[in-house]
């Protein structure tokens, strides 16, 4: 099965939530006007199967995406004249390509063992955009570069041929398995202290007994 998406998106007077500080000097956070965001977009599919026991699933998505927005900047340091200036950024936190692709296999029919992995791969990330009363510009942060990130999963349906044991499963799964650096941009709200973007989570395992109670 392969399938392909092209999308454009047209968004505009959109409120973001973003950090200011009141006359006590107590941080609030308040609603702005986020101007208007283009996208446009490709979104590519497969998925196969060559038999009961294997299965590869892969998507692409190519996204572009511009902030356009007008803001009231001096326009003579002197006279403090204003004029408004329409101003175009990439969009923050908007990777241009995501990548995904999950291979799944029967290990063991007997056992019931099935196996998994997941490889997930996101794109140059820009932060946030400052522009000041004189229109300049200055980002709340340095860009996150890309990263893939790899998880595996071992799922043994039952664990017993009869009764409860046959309702339970076990799940083992690994979650960034190459213990990958993942760092997210920083934001208007965190550029004081996170500057180099904030750490994701590095290796971590996760076990898991259910039991079905319906026959």
């Amino acid at each position: 099965v392969f399938y392909s998406i092209i999308y454009y998106n047209y968004l505009r007077n959109h409120n973001q939530l973003v950090s200011s500080l009141d006359n006590q000097g107590n941080s609030v956070f308040i609603s702005q006007n986020a101007g208007r965001v283009n996208t446009l977009g490709l979104e590519l599919g497969a998925s196969f199967r060559t038999n009961r026991n294997f299965r590869a699933d892969f998507n692409l998505n190519l996204n572009f995406s511009q902030n356009r927005f007008t803001q009231e900047i001096i326009t003579d340091s002197t006279t403090f004249e204003t004029a408004n200036r329409e101003f175009e950024v990439p969009l923050p936190h908007s990777p241009e390509i995501l990548a995904h692709m999950k291979l799944s296999r029967r290990i063991s029919k007997r056992l019931g063992l099935w196996g998994g992995l997941n490889f997930r791969y996101l794109s140059r990330t820009v932060p946030d955009v400052s522009i000041n009363e004189f229109g300049q510009r200055t980002p709340n942060g340095v860009p996150i570069s890309g990263y893939t990130v790899t998880d595996l999963n071992l799922r043994l349906a039952a664990l017993g041929k009869s009764g409860v044991l046959k309702q339970s499963h076990l799940q083992l799964q690994i979650s960034n398995i190459t213990n990958s650096a993942i760092q997210y941009p920083t934001t208007g709200n965190n550029s004081s202290w996170a500057d180099l973007g904030s750490p994701g989570y590095g290796r971590r395992l996760f076990l898991t007994l259910g039991v079905r109670l319906n026959q």
